[in-house]
């Protein structure tokens, strides 16, 4: 049997690849992209708690990718000066992807339509429909 490999686009330049796990770069970005995270990474292990700026300024790494590592959890961003907006609602936040209050409200939601759907499977299941029949044994 043949496999069919899942095919995508480079999130960073567009490129056709073979997609495989979860990565949305191609090989050639993702070896790049790991060179840039090895760079902030050793800046960040001689000059902890330095800002966003300085570190893209000192490493040649742009922010928009410090920030992509800070919000995949990469790097911990302790600054309450180095901000970034929440994805959401656009509130200044330090790390993660979501401001906490966003955080809540998308936990309700997804609570909320967990149970709408628990409930629309519970309503669409089939069974067979026994009545006993009176006077029989």
């Amino acid at each position: 049997m043949i496999e069919l490999k899942e095919l995508a686009y480079c999130s960073r330049c567009g490129k056709l690849f073979v997609k495989t796990g979860n990565s949305t770069l191609c090989p050639d970005c993702q070896k790049i992209e790991d060179e840039e995270f090895s760079k902030v990474e050793a800046y960040l292990w001689e000059h902890p708690n330095s800002s966003i700026s300085e570190v893209s300024e000192k490493t040649d790494v742009k922010e928009k990718i410090i920030l992509k590592f800070i919000r995949e959890g990469r790097i911990v961003n302790k600054s309450s000066t180095s901000t970034y907006p929440c994805k959401r609602c656009g509130k200044p936040i330090t790390h993660g992807e979501y401001c906490d209050e966003c955080l809540a409200e998308l936990r309700k939601e997804s609570l909320r339509a967990k149970k709408e759907l628990m409930d629309k499977v519970k309503r669409d299941r089939m069974y067979i429909k026994y009545e006993k029949k009176k006077g029989k044994k």
